[in-house]
């Protein structure tokens, strides 16, 4: 992913939606305070995120700063949304996720939004870090048998006499896995959760 977001980062003149962003960085930069204008922009979140790239960069003030520096940052970001991945991997599967993690490396579109100073490649990275915990919380184990009627699963529905289980622990242990296979299918069952 880093191979195209970091060669020439200061080649591409500087968009005005950046300038304005590294506007509102130098006034936290040189003033330490940051006032939140519900009207305009998005949140100090990129500006925080862009001090220690500053401060890296030996930079003494605002004018002896560069894209690259502003840049950076955004890079970092898309650069570690291909990482976040390795979170959902479990529930993607291995090939699924390396899929995943070539494509977001090479997509023009997160390749271009990851060299550009502007808050959106932050917004991606912290949308799908949410989704990515949100997808791995171990949930109890949910057996829900349906021979004698038809009763509705995730999807919508499941067929007379079949059982669908959810894991109860991340890893899936033997012991649980036991437990399901001597489970017995019961025509008075209902929905339980272990």
């Amino acid at each position: 992913g880093l191979a195209l977001r970091l060669p020439h980062l200061n080649v591409r003149p500087v968009h005005v939606d950046e300038a304005v962003h590294a506007d509102k960085f130098n006034t936290l930069w040189t003033t330490g305070r940051y006032e939140y204008d519900p009207a305009e922009y998005h949140g100090p979140t990129l500006y925080y995120f862009t001090l220690p790239a500053v401060w890296l960069s030996g930079a003494p003030d605002f004018p002896h700063t560069d894209a690259a520096t502003f840049r950076i940052v955004t890079v970092v970001f898309g650069a570690g949304l291909i990482l976040l991945l390795l979170l959902v991997a479990d529930g993607l599967g291995r090939p699924a996720t390396a899929c995943a993690a070539i494509l977001a490396a090479i997509s023009p579109g997160l390749v271009y939004y990851s060299r550009y100073y502007i808050q959106e490649t932050l917004l991606v990275f912290f949308s799908f870090l949410v989704i990515a915990a949100g997808c791995s919380e171990p949930s109890a184990r949910l057996r829900v048998d349906v021979s004698g009627e038809r009763a509705p699963d995730a999807a919508g529905g499941v067929e007379h006499g079949s059982t669908v289980d959810a894991p109860a622990t991340k890893d899936g242990s033997a012991q649980d896995r036991a437990r399901i296979e001597d489970s017995k299918v019961t025509k008075d069952s209902k929905v339980t959760k272990d």
